[in-house]
């Protein structure tokens, strides 16, 4: 009888000691000759892949924040957030910044030479970064300062000479922080756009009035910034904001966008304040004439129906407005006392000066000084010896008097430091007051500040001063009067003698002429 075969379903099971003796016999494999040599090649073939090159968020901490400082790349870090978080510590930014505006400025040099490599562009990108608050800036303010002292160097420690530093921005007085030039603001930054809108604080609307004071303006043709500006006074005047309305009076006020619209705001929805009336109106007289009448109207019938209402400010909301018409207005009145109570005008550099900002003739006639012409007259300006670095000074008195030497760095107003590097006589460099030395017309033209000996005496000798003096009528007559201090008794007997003998010639030869004209 044949059996019929069926097919178990499940995984067939092994007996326990066929798994055992399995399990022996591999164990024994792995450590035969032929398999420790196919693993040492297994080993040499993983030994000769090459690695693949980390990308920038592979790199040491260390060697990105180089990368990063020596290319001045701004969106590297806003590429990957990764990258954001690792290049932006405090120190990191302010070494940023430090290098898009004070290193951009040679400040060893004189002001009018220094060589200027501000870029507006990245500098308009660094201020709309997120970082780059009040508090920031007035940091980098304090760092800048660090720097210019040390720059300056040990000569200056002693003087007592204080440079201007972050004091200079309390109060914001425009008069006292825009004289700070090492802070290296580039000509055409735009202000941030961050900046030209509300909620206004007090921070934030310190650092757009000083930012406008160093001559920020508004990017119209590449941004929005214009209308938000326009969006960001309505709100500072119902916040009554005064730095925020003066500053954004003036961004407004050069490209005639401030309108009846805005004056109308200020007097008749938020209680006409004086103070930012007079921005307002102070800055829209300048192009007003220029304006039409359904953008800016002094004679408007709601300002001046609103100043019949109001007796004692209606008075003088209409006297401005005539004044802002006849382009009369000034920023402070006459009868004020409490003018350290107004904020001033964020003035600052030549974008406020008539003469150059304005294109129109006509307006330039009217806030330009007036001159009388005075024919053919030629006028020109003295020709004053100025204590500067560079200038070739003699020793009136002392151990050196008589040598050459040339001012390295201005002390103070009473002091300064010489080096003369004369082969002929040799003055060490030393501090000497200036009632000791006579200013000569000579100058080393654009000698660095605080230069050192071999610099010195290069420049010397490349500009022949010492030859030029020589060669000069004040060396000569000094040359004249050394040798006829060092005559004897007998030499200045001869020179008596022939003196007479010199006079008795032109007498006689007067006689002979006075003789022939007689006759």
């Amino acid at each position: 009888m044949d059996l019929t075969p069926v097919k178990i379903r499940g995984r067939k099971r092994r007996h326990p000691a066929s798994v055992l003796t399995e399990k022996i016999q591999s164990v024994s494999q792995v450590f035969t000759p032929e398999a420790n040599t196919s693993c040492q090649k297994k080993y040499k073939k993983r030994k000769d892949t090459v690695p693949a090159m980390p990308t920038l968020q592979g790199l040491p901490q260390e060697l990105l924040e180089i990368i990063f400082l020596d290319s001045m790349n701004i969106a590297l870090p806003q590429s990957s957030p990764a990258l954001g978080r690792r290049l932006s510590s405090h120190a990191i930014t302010m070494d940023f910044t430090m290098r898009s505006f004070f290193h951009t400025v040679d400040h060893k040099t004189n002001h009018r030479d220094r060589v200027k490599t501000s870029d507006p562009t990245l500098q308009s990108e660094l201020l709309a970064c997120r970082f780059f608050t009040w508090d920031f800036f007035r940091k980098y303010v304090e760092r800048a300062h660090d720097a210019m002292i040390k720059l300056r160097g040990k000569a200056w420690e002693k003087t007592g000479v204080e440079v201007p530093g972050v004091r200079e921005f309390d109060g914001l007085w425009p008069f006292r922080f825009t004289n700070i030039t090492y802070l290296s603001f580039a000509e055409g930054f735009h202000i941030p756009e961050k900046l030209l809108h509300g909620p206004w604080t007090k921070d934030k609307a310190s650092l757009l009035y000083v930012l406008v004071s160093l001559n920020g303006e508004i990017d119209w043709s590449g941004s929005l910034s214009g209308e938000t500006a326009k969006s960001g006074i309505r709100q500072a005047i119902k916040e009554s904001n005064e730095h925020a309305v003066a500053a954004l009076a003036v961004l407004l006020g050069v490209p005639k966008a401030i309108t009846t619209d805005m004056l109308r705001c200020a007097v008749i929805d938020y209680g006409c304040s004086i103070n930012i009336l007079r921005h307002l109106l102070f800055n829209a007289q300048v192009l007003a004439w220029d304006t039409s009448r359904d953008l800016l109207d002094f004679h408007d019938p709601g300002l001046w129906a609103w100043a019949e209402s109001h007796s004692e400010k209606g008075a003088i909301l209409k006297n401005m407005l005539r004044k802002a018409d006849a382009f009369d207005l000034e920023f402070f009145f006459e009868s004020e006392d409490t003018w350290r109570e107004i904020v001033p005008f964020p003035y600052g550099g030549s974008k406020f000066d008539a003469r150059t900002a304005f294109d129109n003739a006509m307006v330039k006639e009217l806030l330009g000084a007036h001159t009388d012409e005075m024919g053919d007259a030629n006028i020109t300006t003295s020709a004053w010896r100025l204590v500067e670095v560079g200038r070739v000074v003699l020793f009136n008195e002392g151990q050196y008097e008589g040598r050459l030497a040339t001012v390295v760095e201005i002390i103070d107003h009473k002091r300064v430091l010489v080096d003369g590097p004369s082969e002929k006589a040799f003055v060490p460099r030393q501090e000497v007051a200036l009632a000791k030395l006579s200013l000569t017309p000579i100058v080393i033209p654009k000698l660095p500040r605080a230069s050192g000996v071999g610099h010195v005496a290069k420049k010397w000798e490349e500009h022949k001063v010492q030859q030029k003096f020589d060669e000069s009528t004040w060396a000569k007559k000094r040359a004249a009067m050394q040798k006829r201090r060092g005559l004897n008794d007998f030499e200045r007997f001869k020179v008596l003698k022939m003196r007479k003998q010199a006079r008795y010639e032109v007498q006689k030869t007067f006689a002979k002429i006075r003789a022939s004209a007689k006759a």
